[in-house]
Order: C-alpha cells, then sequence, then structure tokens
C-alpha cells in the first residue's frame, strides 16, 4: 500500500511536468539567493523528493511529518480572463528561492528557524499593470513520527495532529488560512489534480486515519507590488518547550534553548547572546522588552539558571543600552560634548575637539584619524567636530614646522642642504653667498635687522 502512495506521487508530479509545459509556465530557478537547508535541536526544514520537508527532533532521532519524508509539494493559479479562469503552475523540481512565473506573477518560497519552529514564506511579485488574483497553497501525505495514522484535527488557526507523544502544527503565520483541509490520504489521492490544496474541510471534528494535509491563501496582488504568506510548522515531544530569544530591535540569530518539561518548575540556562543592535551594548535577557537597562532585578545573563514555571513557550528579549566608548587623542588636544571635557561618549553624540598649542616653530596642520566612521566638520579648523562612531576613537592632532622666508636685500643666495632657497623651517642650517663685488668694492660682512 505505501509503495502505491509513492506511485500515485510520482505520476502526480510527472501529470504536473505535462501540464507545465501544455500551459507554457515558465521556471527560473536561482533567481533568490535561500538556504535549502537548516536546522536547530528543535527542527530542521530540507528540499525533499516532491518539495520542502519539515522534520523535527526527537530524543530518538528525527520526527517524521510526511510519509516517507517525501514532503509538501506546491501549487500555485493565477487569474487568466477572470477569476472562473486558473493557469496552474506546479513547483516541480523545487528549490527554496527558485522562481516560478505565470504571465506576470512570479513566485517564489523560502525557509527559516524561529525557536521550535520552521516559517515557510511565499512570495509573491505582480509585475503586470493590472492587479491579479492568486491562490498559492501546499499539501502532503502526513504522519508524525512513525505514526500514519495519528489523529487530525482543527485549531484556532491551523492544524494539529498527534500521536500521544509528539505533535506536529501548521499555523498561519499572519493572519488565517483562506482554505484549510484535512482527511483520509485516499479522498486526497483521488480528488483533482491540486490534491485538495484549494478545498476547505467545514468538518472540524478529528479524523483518524491514514491522512493528508492542505493549506492555501486567494490574495490579490496588486500591479507592480509584493505579496508575502508566511505559515509555521514544527513537529516534537508534547513535553518539549522552547525559551525564544527575541532581538528587540537588534540583527542577527540565537538559537533558542530546548527545555523538557518535568511536570513542576523546570531549570534551564540561558545561551549567550548573538545579536547586534547599531550604537548599542547587550546588557541582558528580561521576559519585558521594556526594561530599563539599569533593573539589573528584572534582567538575566547568559549562563544565568531561568526557570520554566509552566509548560509553556518563553520569549526572552535582548535589553540593550547606549553604548560609551573611549575617545584617544593621540597628539594631545582636548575632546568636549556639551561643552564637557570627555574621555568618551555615546554613539550618536556630537564631539567639539580642540587642538593642542602649536610648540615654538609649527604650526597646526588639520585632524587624522584611523577610525572608520569618524568624519570632521573641518579637519583643517583648530576647533571642529565629529560624530561619536559606535567603536572607540583615536584622534589625532597634527603640526607641521613653519617655513621662515629669507630676504636678501643687497643681493647674495641662501642654501639649506646645498638646495637654493627663499625660506628656511626653524632651526635649519642656512649658508649664505654673499654676491659679487661691484668694482671698486670689496665685501665687508653680514648684517641684519
Amino acid at each position: 500500500m505505501k509503495r502505491t502512495k509513492t506511485k500515485i506521487l510520482s505520476m502526480f508530479l510527472s501529470f504536473c511536468m505535462i501540464i507545465s509545459c501544455m500551459v507554457g509556465i515558465s521556471v527560473t530557478a536561482g533567481a533568490v539567493d535561500a538556504p535549502q537547508s537548516g536546522e536547530n535541536a528543535f527542527i530542521k526544514y530540507l528540499v525533499s523528493d516532491y518539495g520542502f520537508d519539515v522534520r523535527g527532533k526527537g530524543v530518538n532521532g528525527e520526527i517524521s511529518t510526511t510519509f516517507d519524508d517525501d514532503g509538501y509539494h506546491t501549487v500555485m493559479l493565477v487569474e487568466t480572463n477572470g477569476t472562473a479562469n486558473w493557469e496552474p503552475v506546479f513547483f516541480e523540481g523545487f528549490q527554496f528561492g527558485k522562481e516560478y512565473t505565470s504571465g506576470d506573477i512570479t513566485a517564489y518560497i523560502t525557509a527559516a528557524i524561529r525557536g521550535k519552529d520552521v516559517i515557510v514564506t511565499y512570495t509573491l511579485r505582480n509585475a503586470g499593470a493590472s492587479d491579479k488574483t492568486v491562490k498559492i497553497g501546499s499539501s502532503g501525505d502526513t504522519k508524525i513520527g512513525d505514526e500514519d495514522r495519528a489523529p487530525v484535527s482543527m485549531t484556532d488557526t491551523g492544524i494539529q495532529m498527534t500521536d500521544g507523544t509528539n505533535v506536529f502544527n501548521l499555523i498561519a503565520g499572519d493572519g488565517n488560512f483562506t482554505t484549510r483541509w484535512y482527511g483520509s490520504y485516499y479522498d486526497y489521492d483521488d480528488s483533482e489534480i491540486y490534491y485538495k490544496i484549494f478545498d476547505n474541510r467545514v468538518d472540524t471534528s478529528t479524523y483518524a486515519g491514514d491522512s493528508a494535509i492542505a493549506w492555501s491563501w486567494t490574495v490579490t496582488v496588486p500591479a507592480g507590488e509584493t505579496v508575502v504568506k508566511t505559515c509555521k510548522l514544527s513537529a516534537g515531544a508534547s513535553d518539549n518547550y522552547a525559551i525564544i530569544y527575541d532581538a528587540n530591535g537588534g540583527t542577527g540569530t540565537t538559537d533558542a534553548t530546548l527545555v523538557t518539561w518535568e511536570g513542576q518548575p523546570t531549570n534551564a540556562t540561558l545561551a549567550a547572546n548573538g545579536f547586534e543592535r547599531e550604537k548599542c551594548r547587550f546588557v541582558g535577557w528580561s521576559t519585558d522588552p521594556n526594561t530599563e537597562p539599569s533593573d539589573t532585578e528584572n534582567i538575566y545573563n547568559a549562563g544565568d539558571t531561568f526557570v520554566l514555571n509552566q509548560a509553556a513557550d518563553v520569549t526572552l528579549y535582548a535589553i540593550w543600552e547606549v553604548a560609551a566608548y573611549t575617545i584617544t587623542m593621540s597628539n594631545g588636544g582636548t575632546a568636549y560634548v556639551n561643552q564637557q571635557e570627555v574621555t568618551e561618549a555615546e554613539a550618536g553624540d556630537t564631539v567639539t575637539v580642540v587642538a593642542p598649542q602649536a610648540e615654538p616653530g609649527t604650526q597646526f596642520n588639520g585632524w587624522t584619524t584611523t577610525t572608520a566612521g569618524v568624519e570632521f566638520a573641518d579637519a583643517n579648523a583648530e576647533t571642529t567636530t565629529f560624530t561619536m562612531p559606535a567603536s572607540d576613537a583615536t584622534i589625532t592632532a597634527s603640526f607641521e614646522n613653519i617655513a621662515y622666508n629669507i630676504t636678501m636685500p643687497n643681493g647674495g643666495t641662501a642654501y639649506v642642504n646645498q638646495q637654493e632657497v627663499t625660506e628656511a623651517e626653524a632651526g635649519d642650517t642656512v649658508t649664505v653667498v654673499a654676491p659679487q663685488a661691484e668694482p671698486g668694492t670689496q665685501f665687508n660682512g653680514w648684517t641684519t635687522t
């Protein structure tokens, strides 16, 4: 029976390819740079034989969500000549980021991991001059772990399957699905070529049998614009929960911490911060995103023990403070912020720098720095300003020797290092040579005023 299921799906894909050729669908690969797999301690996603696949992780290994790990295949219907006519696009030869195009509509799928969930993103782009109605969705021959007949039921915004130990969840990521369906794999197999993707199940009773699921959205993609729809898929032990870390205005990633609920308050060790935020310094983690950096009683450090008090996921937020960075005046001078002399400043502060007094025989020759992001308002002015970057800054006042004029009012020539000159710096050795004496005269010495 199971081999028959695989053969049927193979026939489905072959049929999809024939239909694609008949309707003139174009498929462009590699237009969007997207990872083809990803995983953490709870979940993984990857490319499968028939589309994308999602698998949970448990103490005994991976937890399948589709039969034979075949994955979920995707179909898009694009309005042509009114909503009564739909042009199908089958996502065969699936890759994340691969573009599938029908007329003015281009679609692709990407995935990412957040905590225990795989976030699957469907991006629809309309290059045309008129709005288009588009249907898009996915379906699969489902199972949970080793159980192909686990009960399936509706949730508020998705579909759930559980074998009593492991749980699979499909949840709409941004509102509701237009259609949701689950039921017998054989009803799914005997359906029209779209495999129940655009069917909506009205009966919300639990189904326990060899099952399949499907989901879709119907959206209007405005001319020249892009529409994005997302869903979340997860699979894991029913007693596994996550501490999810939120960047709270920052960027980057921090893997969630897996917690196995012990039926009572359970300890977990918090992860190190992997986020960054421009012009800020990470302080710690808090359950409240608005916690003040000075409120140390409500901030946890990396490596601290956090107590999970109930069987539920918890989100901790990165707490940031504006960073103060060191200002080094490497050749003298003084830095000011708000007319106060400082040796450090916060990123974004306006810093005023004043050059030191020049040594005798020298004069100020401008400001220089080796610090990226420092731009002087006027690098040639003895007093100028710059905006403090999100890093320590080294500022150098440059000086040059003053060149003084040499005037020979009665003739003669001046030399420095055997080069004829009309000026010299303080401290230079100047050689002067008298001019040729006029007839009837002789050189009588040098004088100066």
